[in-house]
């Protein structure tokens, strides 16, 4: 279910805003930025999105406060992971596009 919500997201220069403007945020003190999804014993739970302090985004699925299986991480300066995720680290499969263009 993840995979399919991802594909459909293929314009990354929209996608904070459109996460952002449809949901309720809910800052999470833990991982130091704003959450938008379900939220289950004050950890991330479900498919949701978070947007850090630091200016990163973290889209995907998420079991106990860590982002599992497929997802995206966006830092601030563009570059971009799009793959699995373990422990909310990129883990296994996936692509990396970097700030200059180029592509892993």
């Amino acid at each position: 279910m993840v995979k399919s919500r991802l594909s459909q997201l293929s314009d990354l220069s929209r996608l904070k805003g459109s996460m952002f403007d449809q949901g309720q945020r809910t800052y999470i003190d833990s991982l130091k930025g704003y959450f938008v999804g379900e939220i289950e014993g004050g950890l991330p739970r479900g498919y949701g999105c978070i947007e850090f302090d630091s200016g990163d985004y973290l889209e995907g699925e998420f079991v106990e406060g860590r982002c599992e299986g497929r997802g995206r991480y966006i830092k601030q300066n563009g570059s971009y992971f799009e793959g699995d995720f373990k422990n909310s680290v990129a883990d296994g499969y996936g692509k990396y596009l970097d700030k200059s263009g180029y592509r892993y």
